[in-house]
């Protein structure tokens, strides 16, 4: 019982989450292959989720549907997750 009390002194160690550096993810949305339409989508996530515009909870509804090349870049469509009764896509 006693190192059951000492433990709650002492708290778990608390973890550092890793960061991405602003160069990480040039170099991802530059090099990586967007044939693939998984990492298309990734990349998609990325740039909405740095641009802003997006509840975190919609980056996870983008899916490879949603993104289409158009002649100046990508269009990436998806449906808000906002509790609406019939919620509309947004491009």
């Amino acid at each position: 019982m006693s190192k059951l009390i000492r433990g709650y002194k002492i708290g778990e160690p608390v973890k550092e989450a890793p960061v991405f550096e602003f160069a990480d993810i040039n170099r991802f949305l530059a090099e990586a292959d967007s044939s693939n339409c998984y990492i298309l989508v990734r990349k998609a996530i990325c740039v909405v989720a740095i641009n802003g515009g997006m509840r975190g909870h919609d980056w996870r509804y983008i899916y490879h549907s949603g993104v289409k090349e158009v002649p100046n870049g990508y269009r990436i469509t998806y449906t808000p997750c906002k509790q609406q009764i019939n919620p509309k896509p947004i491009t």
